[in-house]
């Protein structure tokens, strides 16, 4: 079964004898998770469960949502459109492009002297992130550059329209693909710097799930109910993507609320759509008291599975629910 948006694990059915097991690794659940033959109006008996945000307070966006805000705010950063949300005067705050058309003359000036190509710089591991990656590269209508490394592993993808976008050659590129850990504005500045008058800035993106800020005065232990409520009703967009602190007009770098794990919210979609005995989990297994939280949880879900409440979660797409 198809695990999302994961390469590298996909939730596998077992049948041994009279049992069925449902191993999910690193994988987005889905309704089309629930709605697969091996799953839908099936019986499992034990469901080891990738619960590494089995906690409250993660509730992503969906990620196709994610992926088209990241596209469109970077088609509209390097368009020179604007890139704030409306107003109440139904005008749009130009964020960074207001804060550096407000500075002293001299600071426009400069400004306006590095005015040029923009690099689109993205985090990602060995594996993971190349919808993010391909759909920033249709927008843009832009190569795609990495190291040879990186370049090995895409080129292992079944995914000839990826292939197609990338270029051995960093000066083609308008993306660059490097590791997580080096998007972060010192280390952006460094790198842009090395490819001389190339590029006048950077705009770094940094799509992991340690990203999502949950919303001031959520809940720490709502019911199902409201979890399901809730979940439903937020949506996201390129305005939702805020600029970390310290940018400036040469180097701007936004963290990314995506991930290949599933959600809280996910989880309790999944487990509420699903006909299981037992739910074991597989990450953040190693204290008691995490142990003992994600079985409370999981000790709900049945409970409010066993009162016929929820049954089936109603998707609001073919995607997410």
């Amino acid at each position: 079964i198809n695990a999302g948006d994961s390469v590298y694990t996909s939730p596998f059915v077992g049948s041994p004898k009279t049992f069925r097991y449902l191993h999910c690794g690193d994988f987005r659940a889905s309704p089309q998770h629930v709605l697969h033959p091996a799953i839908r109006g099936k019986h499992i008996d034990n469901i080891y469960l990738d619960t590494t945000y089995l906690d409250p307070k993660y509730i992503f966006p969906p990620q196709s949502q994610v992926i088209n805000a990241c596209a469109e705010l970077a088609r509209r950063i390097v368009a020179g459109e604007p890139v704030g949300p409306v107003d109440g005067n139904g005008k749009r705050d130009t964020t960074i492009h207001e804060w550096v058309n407000s500075r002293p003359q001299c600071e426009r000036e400069e400004t306006k002297q590095v005015q040029g190509r923009t690099l689109i710089v993205i985090g990602t591991y060995s594996i993971g992130k190349e919808r993010i990656v391909k759909a920033i590269a249709q927008a843009l209508q832009t190569k795609i550059y990495c190291d040879e490394r990186k370049m090995a592993i895409l080129l292992c993808q079944n995914d000839q329209q990826l292939h197609h976008f990338l270029t051995p050659d960093p000066l083609e590129g308008g993306i660059h693909l490097l590791p997580l850990g080096l998007i972060a504005s010192d280390k952006l500045r460094s790198y842009v710097q090395r490819f001389g008058d190339t590029f006048s800035r950077v705009i770094g993106f940094r799509p992991t799930g340690w990203s999502y800020i949950p919303p001031v005065g959520n809940n720490p232990n709502p019911t199902i109910p409201v979890i399901v409520s809730q979940g439903q009703t937020r949506s996201f967009s390129y305005t939702d993507l805020r600029l970390a602190q310290k940018a400036t007009y040469a180097v701007q770098l936004y963290g990314v609320p995506y991930s290949e794990h599933s959600s809280f919210f996910e989880l309790t979609c999944f487990a509420m759509s699903c006909d299981w005995s037992r739910i074991i989990p597989t990450v953040n297994v190693g204290s008691e008291k995490a142990r003992a939280k994600m079985a409370m949880w999981i000790q709900r879900w049945e409970a409010e599975r066993k009162r016929g409440k929820i049954i089936f979660i109603e998707p609001r797409a073919a995607d997410y629910w």
